[in-house]
């Protein structure tokens, strides 16, 4: 039996939706595991589907696209960087 990976990223434009769509083929051919990526949520049965896959998923992948914002504040720790960006 393979892993199962919940792939979560932004996909507001067509790059992000192929950049999403190569990982999961990457992540299935390369690495034998079992990608779900919600390409589409377009009702309250799409959103119980997404939980369902979240809930038996094994691995969390979380892609955050760089973008362009009209504010960041960055801060730097010994342990962590937060950052809060807001357009």
């Amino acid at each position: 039996m393979t892993g199962k990976v919940f792939i979560s990223c932004g996909m507001s434009s067509s790059e992000e939706t192929e950049a999403a769509l190569r990982v999961r083929d990457l992540l299935k051919n390369d690495f034998n595991l079992t990608p779900y990526v919600a390409i589409t949520v377009q009702s309250i049965d799409d959103i119980m589907t997404i939980t369902k896959e979240l809930r038996s998923s094994g691995y969390y992948l979380f892609i955050d696209f760089t973008r362009h914002s009209t504010f960041t504040h960055q801060v730097s720790t010994p342990n962590r960087d937060v950052s809060v960006s807001a357009i």
